[in-house]
């Protein structure tokens, strides 16, 4: 969406630059429109801009690794999506005091019923996966 709003503006941009003069531009903006039209022209662009650059869907990587599908994938059958279901004994991730380091060692050597992930996980992603973590609180 984001570069759909970067070559729209720069079709605007050559249009008004180089197709009209833009004195006439903006002679026309002016004394076609009132104040609060010229407000709400303003206003319009402005949440255009916005929303056309902002993403609507949170992206939840850390460090390039798509971390809310490798939770969705390993770890949600037992913690759930936020962290909170508890099944086979699965501690409650909001409420987890430890600190990062800890928390990797856990994800790699596994705790209790939990396996560990060391063999099937590379560094990079159990280390994303322990930041992912932090999120729940």
């Amino acid at each position: 969406m984001f570069k759909v709003s970067i070559v729209f503006l720069n079709i605007v941009i050559y249009h008004i630059f180089y197709q009209f003069d833009f004195c006439i531009f903006v002679e026309i903006i002016f004394h076609k429109m009132k104040k609060f039209q010229i407000f709400y022209f303003v206003l319009i662009l402005f949440t255009f801009v916005y929303f056309s650059c902002n993403n609507t869907k949170k992206s939840n990587k850390l460090d390039g690794i798509e971390t809310e599908k490798l939770w969705k994938q390993n770890c949600a059958l037992c913690h759930g999506s936020d962290g909170k279901l508890g099944l086979n004994g699965a501690k409650d991730l909001r409420l987890s005091e430890l600190s990062l380091v800890p928390r990797i060692e856990i994800i790699k050597k596994g705790k209790g019923k939990m396996i560990g992930f060391e063999n099937s996980l590379s560094e990079d992603e159990i280390k994303a996966l322990a930041k992912y973590t932090f999120t729940f609180k």
